[in-house]
């Protein structure tokens, strides 16, 4: 019977990596254990309504243990929730408006807890906010496909990134994988990382783009493949860029995912480098994901 309870109380969470879906249960989400990485977590909607249900909630608090003694609060009216509300926002704040004030020992002394607990609180808050405004977020685009074609007479894997960016990216390294449902002769089902190596994994800089290259030979895990034959490994592709943005001096990171219909055989990238008036070379990265048939 107690098994059974806790199996009908269990988490249960959806994970989506692109163009598989996965139930993991008995995962929390967001594990309040470890607070300040639950916040981090969230997005500017939750953390924002996370900070507002905590404030009233500390502020709602207070002002029951002021109305708990009538008369501890000069000026406040007995079994008058909302004024004890606002006194406790006043005091939570330490603005102090002058209008109602402690008068007995009790209040006293729960007026010091709460700006005790209001000092730390505006501290965590402003410095929560502040990570979030300070970490480093890329801003480059993956192409929308990657290609097979040939190149210096080499079937290629090519897949291209855009910085938005003016700024430059510094030591650069790039990694593609083939991500394919394995079932060993045990029976044992998981899902096995190929890596696919990259013409050039890394660079000193990246200014307008990048494209990986990885050549489809006799030791590439693509060799052979097809369409259809990587659908039915349930298979897929994951990008990921790693650099170190100069203008912040941090690292940043971008990830991006791919199913087997996003390749396209038989295609090139279209070019994104011409030359304006002058002779200057122009980047388009408005052709980023621009592809041309063979």
């Amino acid at each position: 019977m107690a098994a059974t309870e806790r199996a009908g109380r269990r988490r249960e969470r959806l994970v989506q990596l692109g163009w598989s879906e996965t139930v993991v249960t008995d995962a929390l989400r967001y594990d309040w254990r470890d607070p300040y990485h639950a916040l981090l977590t969230f997005g500017w909607r939750g953390f924002l309504a996370a900070v507002l249900a905590y404030y009233l909630a500390v502020n709602m608090l207070f002002g029951l243990l002021y109305l708990a003694q009538p008369g501890g609060v000069a000026n406040l009216p007995p079994g008058a929730p909302l004024g004890a509300f606002f006194f406790s926002v006043e005091t939570f704040a330490t603005v102090g408006y002058g209008v109602m004030a402690p008068q007995s020992l009790y209040a006293h002394l729960v007026a010091t807890v709460e700006i005790f607990t209001g000092l730390l609180s505006t501290a965590v808050i402003t410095g929560l906010i502040f990570v979030r405004f300070a970490r480093p977020r890329p801003r480059l685009q993956f192409s929308r496909n990657l290609t097979v074609g040939p190149y210096d007479g080499v079937p290629m894997l090519m897949l291209r990134i855009g910085n938005l960016r003016s700024g430059i990216l510094v030591d650069v390294e790039a990694r593609l994988s083939l991500l394919v449902r394995h079932v060993t002769h045990e029976g044992y089902e998981h899902y096995q990382a190929r890596d696919l190596a990259l013409v050039r994994p890394r660079g000193q800089t990246m200014a307008l783009a990048w494209t990986m290259m990885h050549p489809i030979d006799e030791a590439s895990p693509l060799f052979g493949m097809t369409t259809e034959r990587l659908q039915a490994l349930d298979a897929g592709f994951i990008a990921t860029l790693s650099a170190t943005d100069r203008t912040l001096a941090a690292p940043v990171h971008a990830m991006c995912d791919y199913e087997p219909d996003a390749l396209l055989w038989n295609h090139r990238f279209a070019d994104m480098m011409t030359r304006d008036d002058s002779g200057r070379p122009r980047v388009l990265l408005s052709r980023l994901d621009d592809v041309l048939p063979l």
